[in-house]
């Protein structure tokens, strides 16, 4: 945590610790998060260095189940953090489209009334398939945690008919997006997601603190549509690094960080 934020004191240090690190076990913790066997739980580095840089932690305790109409309902505890924002909540359908950005709320909750969820015996579902979700928190600053864990739901249909491989190129975003790099902290390879919503000239550049070029990942006209791109830091010292997407006059910015 120290090599991304060096002011941090040992009391801020074990602030941050106690705010990422997982339960585990079947032992209870207590009011402040302590169990006696297993102390604050299981460390989540990743979780821990990306509070450090100043973004809020991970949403905790993702669950779904059906909803009244029996959509996917997804439910969460609400983050602490004083500058809050939102939550953005991120869909698995299949391999070929991979993680895509759902939606945003304000909310701990969401319902996706794009899928029917299947119940369990004794009713059935026709072509029954499962999807993921997961949650991220986003401060003031647009500062993004790291994903919640994943939660699976089996939903009514054949999702690659919806938005797979063949009619991917159909469905057209309605915005620009740029997301943040997964995962993250990285050794050495991150995926970043990427959409256009019309034909454009695409830049995606990584750029470290200095504002030094150390790779071109995207440099070309590209069709409007959903796009990850690798980003390999092999040849790459640890550090923060930035990344710059530019489709026509649209621009956005974000940070990763590469931890060896």
């Amino acid at each position: 945590m120290l090599s991304v934020n060096s002011t941090l004191t040992p009391v801020q240090v074990y602030d941050i610790i106690k705010r990422t690190t997982d339960p585990i076990g079947n032992h209870p913790y207590d009011s402040n998060g302590w169990n006696q066997y297993l102390g604050y739980g299981r460390i989540d580095a990743a979780n821990a260095v990306n509070v450090a840089t100043g973004a809020p932690a991970k949403p905790r305790n993702v669950n779904v189940e059906p909803s009244q109409n029996n959509h996917p309902y997804l439910t969460w505890d609400a983050n602490t953090e004083p500058d809050l924002s939102n939550y953005k909540v991120y869909k698995y359908v299949n391999y070929e489209t991979g993680w895509q950005y759902l939606a945003q709320t304000v909310n701990n909750y969401y319902e996706d009334v794009t899928e029917d969820y299947c119940t369990s015996y004794p009713l059935k579902c026709i072509n029954q398939e499962n999807i993921y979700y997961r949650v991220t928190a986003v401060d003031n600053d647009s500062k993004e945690s790291v994903p919640s864990d994943s939660v699976l739901a089996p939903i009514q249909g054949n999702p690659p008919s919806k938005i797979g491989a063949d009619s991917k190129k159909q469905i057209k975003p309605v915005s620009y997006s740029l997301g943040q790099n997964y995962p993250n902290p990285f050794n050495p390879t991150t995926s970043i997601d990427y959409s256009i919503k019309q034909a454009s000239y695409v830049t995606l550049k990584v750029y470290d603190m200095l504002g030094k070029e150390v790779a071109v990942l995207v440099n070309g006209n590209k069709p409007a549509g959903y796009y990850t791109v690798e980003f390999n830091g092999s040849n790459h010292p640890s550090g923060v690094y930035i990344y710059r997407l530019t489709a026509g006059k649209f621009t956005a910015v974000k940070k990763l960080m590469l931890l060896k």
